[in-house]
C-alpha cells in the first residue's frame, strides 16, 4: 500500500487506444517528471480530481515517447482510494512498452493480479462481493450475465448480506444479555421472541439457496443436449440456432462422432449447445465411444431436446424409450424435424404418431420455427426458481459456501431455542451464522482469502 504501482488496463497488442493506470502515493510526482502538458495547464500532481490534460510523454532523458491524454483521479474519490491517473495511449506495442518502462524507471512498481481492485477493498471503496462483481462484470458474456454483476456492483447483495448478519447480530446482543444477568431467571416470552425473529431470517437464507440452481448458471451456463438417431439433423438444428455452420452437416449418418459444444445467447441467458452422436446400437468401436459421450452429457444438461427424425419414427420412439428407461428425471422435449419434407396432413398423422406429450416442429427451411424452440430454453430456465426477483440471487460458488454455513448455524440455533437447549450454545451458534454472512461482503474475512480472490482478477483491475 506504500507502494506506487502501474500496469496495462488495457489488452494486449495493436489498438487505436491503450490505457495505463498509475496508482499510489508517488503517482503524481511520477507524472510531474513525465507529462508535459501542450498547454499552462500546471503540474500533473497539481490537477484536480476528474480532469483531463492533452500533452506528451518523455522518457528519463526528455525524449518525447508519444503523444497523450493523462486523466487524474484524486483520492479518496479514486476507484482505489489514492491518488490514480490513467494514461491514454496510441495503443502500440513498442509505445505501450516504452511507457510503463519509463514509469518503472522513475520509482512505480509493477502491479500484481487483482491489485488495482485489492487496494479499492482495502480502502473501503468495495466490499468483497462488490470486487467479485467487477470481474463478473469483465467476463460477461450474456445480458444476464451483465445485470447481474451490475447489481452485485452496485451494492444490492452486500446490503442484503449485511442486513441479515446485523439482525443474527440483534438477537446474540438480546441472548447475551439474559446470559448476562440470569439463564435461569430468563422469562419465556424473551426466549419466544428471540425464536420468532429468528424465523423470518431462516427464510431469507433459505429462499436464498433455493435460487441457487438457477443462479449457477451465470456461471456454469444453461446446458441443452440435442439427441436423436444418426442423421435425425441435429448438427443442422444446432447450426441454426448459432446462425452459423460450427457443425459439420452431411447425409452421411454417423458424421458426428463426438460431442461439439457451442455457446450462445437466448433471451439473455447463457447457453451451451451440446450436438452429440446419433444414439444407436453398433459394432463400431469409435461410434461407441461418441454414444457414450453423447449419453454423459446429457446427464448433466439442464435440458434435452429429443429431434425425431420422421423418416425413422418408430425407430426414433423406440430409442427414446430406451433413453428414458435408464436417464436420470430431466427436462425433456420432442422435437419433430424435417417438416419441410411433409404436408400438412402428413404432420398430423406423426403428430398423433408420438402421442400426447407436446411436441414442437422443426423444419431448416422455416426459420421462424426457431423462436418456439428458443422460447423452450427460456421456459425451463425460469423453471428453475424465481431469480432476478431476489435481493440475494447466489451465483458464486463461495458465496452459495457461506450462506450453507450460516444456514447450518441458524438452523442449530433454532433447534437449542425449541429444545430449552443451552443459551451460551444458542448464543455462539448465532455467532457463527454472523461470521458466515459477515464473510461474504468481506467484513469479515483472512488476508488469505483476500489474497486468493484478487489472484484470479486481470492485473490491470
Amino acid at each position: 500500500m506504500t507502494d506506487t504501482i502501474c500496469a496495462l488496463s488495457t489488452p494486449p497488442g495493436v489498438a487505436a487506444l491503450g490505457i495505463i493506470r498509475l496508482s499510489g502515493p508517488e503517482a503524481g510526482s511520477i507524472c510531474d517528471l513525465r507529462f508535459r502538458p501542450r498547454s499552462s495547464f500546471g503540474l500533473p500532481s497539481a490537477m484536480p480530481g476528474y480532469t483531463m490534460a492533452y500533452g506528451t510523454w518523455t522518457d528519463a532523458q526528455g525524449q518525447i515517447l508519444d503523444q497523450v491524454i493523462l486523466a487524474a483521479f484524486r483520492a479518496p474519490h479514486s476507484y482505489t482510494g489514492e491518488d490514480l491517473y490513467e494514461i491514454s495511449f496510441h495503443g502500440g506495442t513498442q509505445v505501450r512498452n516504452s511507457i510503463l518502462e519509463s514509469l518503472l524507471a522513475t520509482g512505480a512498481r509493477p502491479a500484481t493480479a487483482g491489485e488495482f481492485s485489492k487496494r479499492a477493498f482495502l480502502n473501503g471503496k468495495l466490499d468483497l462481493a462488490q470486487a467479485e462483481a467487477v470481474m463478473d462484470l469483465i467476463e460477461a458474456e450474456s445480458r444476464l450475465q451483465q445485470d447481474q454483476a451490475l447489481r452485485d456492483l452496485s451494492g444490492t447483495l452486500s446490503q442484503a448480506v449485511e442486513a441479515l448478519k446485523d439482525q443474527v447480530l440483534t438477537l446474540m446482543a438480546q441472548l447475551e444479555n439474559i446470559l448476562e444477568f440470569s439463564e435461569e431467571a430468563a422469562e419465556e416470552a424473551d426466549i419466544t421472541a428471540i425464536r420468532d425473529g429468528l424465523k423470518p431470517i431462516q427464510e431469507s437464507v433459505n429462499q436464498a439457496l433455493s435460487m441457487w440452481s438457477q443462479g449457477r448458471i451465470l456461471t456454469d451456463k444453461f446446458r441443452v443436449c440435442i439427441l436423436g438417431l444418426p442423421n435425425a439433423g441435429k448438427s443442422t438444428l444446432l447450426n441454426a440456432l448459432m446462425g452459423l455452420d460450427r457443425a459439420i452437416v452431411s447425409d452421411i449418418s454417423g458424421t458426428t462422432r463426438d460431442t461439439l459444444e457451442a455457446n450462445l445467447q437466448i433471451a439473455g441467458i447463457p447457453v451451451l449447445m451440446i450436438d452429440t452422436a446419433g444414439l444407436r446400437e453398433t459394432a463400431d468401436q469409435i461410434e461407441r465411444e461418441g454414444v457414450d459421450r453423447a449419453l454423459t452429457a446429457a446427464q448433466s444438461a439442464d435440458l434435452v431436446f429429443w429431434l425425431h427424425d420422421p423418416l425413422r419414427l418408430a425407430e426414433s420412439q423406440a430409442a427414446l424409450a430406451a433413453y428414458l428407461a435408464s436417464a436420470p428425471e430431466q427436462e425433456l422435449v420432442s422435437l419433430l424435424g424435417k417438416q419441410d419434407l411433409f404436408s400438412a396432413e402428413e404432420r398430423e398423422i406423426q403428430m398423433q404418431a408420438l402421442g400426447k406429450a407436446p411436441v414442437l416442429i422443426w423444419s431448416q427451411a422455416q426459420p421462424e420455427l426457431l423462436d418456439p424452440i428458443r422460447d423452450q430454453i427460456k421456459i425451463a430456465y425460469d423453471s428453475l426458481g424465481s431469480g432476478q426477483a431476489g435481493h440475494i440471487f447466489l451465483h458464486n460458488l463461495r458465496h452459495k459456501d457461506l450462506l450453507d454455513q450460516a444456514k447450518q448455524a441458524l438452523d442449530l440455533a433454532a433447534q437449542s431455542l425449541a429444545g430449552q437447549g443451552a443459551l451460551d450454545m444458542t448464543a455462539a451458534m448465532l455467532r457463527s451464522a454472523a461470521e458466515a454472512l459477515a464473510s461474504l461482503s468481506g467484513s469479515q474475512v483472512s488476508d488469505a482469502l483476500v489474497d486468493s480472490i484478487f489472484s484470479r482478477f486481470c492485473v490491470g483491475k
